[in-house]
């Protein structure tokens, strides 16, 4: 790899999170990758900048000090181990900072969720999430693993979208991180509208025309590399986001490499 190593910047003005500008305007972003390009060292770094406005992979951004806001991660597929022991790394103690909380929906997800009964998802959302998000000071929030009850129970694309407007309305900032793999999603392979890959194909349309911004994880189309772990692309989303003084999404694309101690480095493509 011989390019200059690149910094990390989502906005105008070297901004990740647009911490001001959501004052203002609501920011909803999609996080999606494919089998061989795990988004977690990112989410590591979003979750570090949404509470501190820093960020590691930038210089001049590595110095903590108050928290800027509040964060809630809610994920149906990890428990807080994954993500406390990323952010240890990065010198951020999550267990020891009160505006962080991890809702996990993870652990006994099948005790609490029936395939069969669409409305037990009601009552799991009703009774684990939205009551211990704060209505007053409205949170960053993270979500990851929707697709598996897409997939998994008789819930439709339409209602979880339900579920989805709640927490946006809940939040000054929504990250929803999901796959997308065309095996999951493939409309040549699907036979009827009812079908779970139907249900999900028709979420991710849905989705992607309510974003502000897209970021996709991918792998090189040539192949493995030694050097490189894939690609990282940020784009603007249907909805324009309306942030102050003139800030805007940059729209680029990086190569990245994710070594084995998880250190990271990008390379503007």
């Amino acid at each position: 790899m011989t390019s200059q190593k690149q910094e990390l910047h989502l906005f105008s003005g070297n901004a990740i999170i647009p911490h001001k500008s959501l004052t203002k305007s609501h920011l909803f972003t999609t996080i999606s990758h494919v089998q061989g390009t795990s988004p977690t060292w990112l989410v590591n770094y979003l979750i570090d900048n949404a509470l501190y406005d820093t960020c590691l992979l930038n210089e001049g951004q590595s110095t903590r000090s108050s928290v800027k806001s509040g964060v809630v991660f809610i994920s149906l597929i990890n428990d807080s181990k994954t993500y406390e022991a990323g952010l240890k790394k990065l010198g951020v103690d999550l267990k020891s900072i009160p505006q962080f909380q991890f809702i996990d929906l993870f652990t006994d997800l099948f005790t609490k969720v029936q395939p069969q009964e669409p409305q037990s998802i009601a009552k799991l959302f009703d009774s684990e999430v939205f009551p211990h998000i704060s209505k007053t000071k409205k949170p960053i929030i993270f979500i990851e693993g929707l697709e598996l009850l897409l997939l998994s129970t008789q819930i439709t694309s339409i209602q979880l979208l339900g579920y989805l407007s709640q927490l946006t309305s809940l939040s000054k900032s929504l990250f929803l991180i999901t796959p997308s793999d065309s095996e999951l999603h493939d409309i040549t392979t699907i036979n009827t509208q009812s079908s779970r890959q139907h249900q999900y194909h028709d979420f991710l349309i849905r989705v992607l025309h309510r974003t502000n911004l897209n970021i996709a994880l991918r792998p090189l189309s040539t192949g493995k590399a030694k050097d490189v772990t894939g690609t990282l692309t940020i784009s603007r989303g249907s909805v324009p986001f309306e942030g102050l003084d003139g800030l805007e999404i940059l729209e680029r694309e990086y190569l990245y490499l994710v070594s084995r101690d998880n250190s990271v480095k990008l390379f503007f493509r």
